[in-house]
């Protein structure tokens, strides 16, 4: 970047339009100056008065609408004219700006301008405006949507929190007889003589509370006061009050406090026994590989053992009839043996040695897709060789509470810190409860829970799991708004297919700050949505973690990290309707692994993703695709920063020491990315940490159009190179350190020569 460069951004910053969101902002400011401020000069508020009407007439303007003021207000009487006039405004101005339009008007509506002489005969003082101005007032009025106000911290309370009580009819009347006996006229800092808002906010509470009682509906409504309302403090807040919500409100704080309870007993019972299991256990943690080399040697070994058993038709006759056949079940405290029988009614059918040893080889592996036990039942048979009762003897080893506390770095960089409990067999049953908490902020947290059914009686080899979710993400440091999600999602999964549901509710909070400008895009997203979708995702995993020694292949050992073989995975996600959030989404990732010779491996990874929206006037934009930076798995693109390529939204942030505001870019992701990764690892045998070396180049595309010309294509590629050492601390769970040259990119792009990250296997 040359001082050209500084230039064109300074000439932009100088000749940039004023936006929807500044016109609004300027309104309220004038509004706020006609209203609380005295000025010694009346030609301020001729000035004012011009402002309002031409900043009025502007954000009309900005509209763009095919018919004039006059012949909206008056003329115009086709409902579709006017249905299409209140949708374009309700597009093109935000929700934020909206509220400061309102607030403007309702200070002009009720609020005394300091130099016009008030009569106590009128209820309001629309007569004493110009009629021009009062047309645009009454439009906006009229074909704008009604919107809610929210809290928000007050600009205009921060300069002067001591509020006066004070009439402006008294102040009018003062301000005559200090006229009189002195020939100067106010001195500037005649602070005591100042009005405020505060008694005229008690007249607009006994107004609102007089029309609710005649129109018979204060029942259905809650009115408060002393609010802080977005930009400005009006100390009244009308809240409805229907069942729907209260009932809503009363289930989630019921549900929050079930949590919060749940959490909190089990915290203390078992902190004394989580202490206890680390102090004991923690020599073996060193070596846990080495413990899972011999827990699958172990399997294995089995296995061949039940094989050979299976073959011995010389000693064994397994044609041999056999009688009824009865089942005990050993090591079962937990669970109530009532609620397993269901698996081993297949056994009970059984009429020869051979069919019976064929249904309960198949009655493990029922047992092991259940996934609630720690280890494989031991089998025993009685009694084979005779035509008398068989018994059929099944040792379980249940799994016991499994609390983890620790650390995380998410896909942004942040360090998280992690808690989490597993609670299996609850009410003495298969199914069993998560509860997770991820917490890196105050404003950045997800809390989630989990019911787990491993097994539905109608649909066979399906699992059903319903999880609810709170999150809240941050964005302040990249933008001005947080983002708050209470979702709920069903699970339906068999074997590589996943059937999932999922309805979010999602809110917004911008945050003003007056040090930075957010874009248009920015200001548009809208307050709260809905999402509901119904995904269908669909994998194969052929990985192979059996590696062989260089000095003697017949050796095999267990690895973290995959040495051959491919990961396959595709999903799909559709809205349903009556949501806001209307898209079609699909997502697909393919990894290779391909052995070279002895340490050297080679790893592809392919991704792409499509997102197609319904409504093209109005895009669901925190949906889109964006590039997780070094942390992650399909949508990782190394050499660059977390959410910082793509198209870029101008926003504006104030530099205190140049005392101006300079453009600083923030990205909403895009519609449509592709993501190549080829890296060559290669194995250093360090005693038992194998560390590896490793080279990568990367290359990674994010666009909103799938194809539109050459020249566009090439902007929106990114390349990067670099070379780094690895380790893994878990099964396809690497800890990385690399150093990065970004080959191609953009002036835009956030880059980064060294990164730390954590690489996952291509999951999506």
């Amino acid at each position: 970047m040359d001082d050209i460069f500084f230039e064109e951004q300074d000439n932009i910053i100088k000749t940039r339009e004023l936006n929807i969101h500044g016109s609004c902002i300027l309104l309220n400011s004038l509004s706020y100056l006609l209203t609380h401020v005295y000025f010694y000069n009346e030609t301020y508020y001729k000035i004012i008065y011009y402002l309002l009407l031409y900043n009025f007439k502007y954000v009309f303007k900005k509209l763009k609408l095919k018919y004039s003021i006059y012949d909206l207000l008056y003329n115009l009487k086709d409902i579709h004219n006017e249905k299409q006039t209140k949708y374009i405004v309700q597009d093109i101005i935000d929700s934020a700006s909206l509220r400061q339009l309102y607030m403007s008007i309702l200070m002009l509506y009720y609020l005394y301008p300091l130099h016009v002489c008030t009569n106590n005969t009128y209820n309001n003082i629309i007569h004493k405006y110009p009629l021009f101005l009062l047309q645009y007032i009454y439009f906006f009025l009229k074909y704008s949507p009604i919107i809610s106000f929210e809290k928000y911290r007050s600009i205009y309370n921060s300069l002067n929190n001591i509020k006066f009580i004070y009439y402006n009819n008294d102040y009018s009347q003062k301000k005559k007889k200090k006229m009189n006996h002195e020939k100067n006229i106010y001195h500037k800092h005649d602070d005591i003589k100042r009005p405020n808002i505060s008694t005229i906010e008690l007249n607009v509470y006994n107004i609102i509370l007089n029309i609710l009682r005649k129109k018979n509906i204060l029942q259905h409504f809650n009115l408060s006061t002393t609010f802080n309302v977005y930009m400005y403090s009006v100390d009244i807040l009308i809240k409805s009050t229907k069942i729907k919500c209260a009932i809503y409100l009363i289930f989630l704080f019921i549900f929050y406090l079930f949590i919060y309870l749940f959490v909190y007993f089990l915290f203390i019972f078992y902190s004394f026994y989580i202490y206890i299991f680390i102090y004991y256990f923690k020599p073996w943690a060193y070596n846990k590989y080495t413990y899972v080399h011999i827990y699958i040697s172990y399997f294995l070994f089995c296995h061949h053992l039940f094989n050979i058993f299976l073959r011995m038709n010389t000693e064994l006759d397994l044609q041999n009839k056999i009688g009824n056949v009865n089942i005990n079940l050993e090591g079962l405290e937990r669970i109530k043996k009532s609620n397993l029988l269901y698996i081993f009614d297949d056994i009970k059918k059984s009429n020869n040695v051979e069919d019976l040893l064929l249904r309960v080889k198949s009655c493990n592996e029922k047992i092991k897709n259940l996934n609630i036990f720690d280890e494989d039942p031991i089998v025993k048979l009685k009694n084979v060789n005779n035509n008398d009762d068989i018994l059929v003897d099944f040792r379980f080893k249940e799994r016991k509470n499994n609390y983890m506390i620790g650390t995380n770095i998410n896909n942004r960089g942040e360090i998280t810190a992690d808690f989490e409990i597993n609670i299996p067999y609850i009410f003495k049953t298969i199914n069993s409860i998560e509860f997770k908490a991820n917490v890196s902020s105050f404003y950045t947290n997800n809390l989630s829970f989990r019911f787990i059914c491993p097994y539905l009686y109608k649909l066979k080899n399906f699992k059903l799991i319903i999880e609810t979710n709170l999150s809240s993400i941050n964005n302040i440091k990249c933008s001005s708004y947080i983002i708050k999600t209470n979702s709920l999602k069903t699970y339906l999964l068999q074997n590589n297919h996943s059937f999932i549901w999922e309805i979010d509710f999602n809110r917004i909070l911008h945050r003003i700050n007056p040090n930075f400008i957010p874009s248009d895009n920015i200001l548009k997203l809208c307050d709260k949505y809905i999402k509901n979708t119904i995904k269908y995702n669909y994998k194969i995993d052929k990985l192979n973690y059996l590696n062989t020694n260089e000095q003697d292949p017949n050796i095999i050992y267990y690895t973290p990290y995959p040495v051959s073989g491919y990961y396959y995975e595709i999903e799909n996600e559709m809205s349903l309707p009556f949501c806001e959030a209307n898209f079609f989404k699909n997502h697909f990732n393919v990894f290779c692994v391909k052995k070279i010779f002895n340490n050297l491996f080679t790893y592809i990874n392919i991704s792409n993703g499509i997102k197609y929206d319904y409504n093209q006037h109005k895009p669901y934009t925190l949906n889109n695709f964006n590039f997780t930076g070094s942390i992650g798995s399909s949508l990782v693109l190394r050499g660059f920063e977390y959410n910082s390529i793509g198209q870029p939204e101008h926003c504006y942030k104030f530099h205190k020491n140049k005392n101006d505001y300079k453009i600083t870019y923030n990205y909403l992701g895009a519609n449509f990315f592709t993501n190549i990764q080829l890296i060559f690892k290669y194995i250093l045998n360090i005693q038992n940490m194998n560390p590896m070396v490793f080279f990568y180049i990367h290359l990674g595309r994010l666009s909103n159009h799938f194809y539109s010309s050459i020249n566009q294509l090439i902007k929106d590629t990114r390349i990067s190179t670099g070379i780094g050492i690895m380790a893994y601390i878990q099964k396809n769970i690497s800890l990385e350190l690399f150093f990065n040259y970004p080959i191609l990119y953009h002036i835009t792009d956030k880059t980064k020569f060294f990164q730390v990250g954590l690489n996952f296997k291509g999951i999506l």
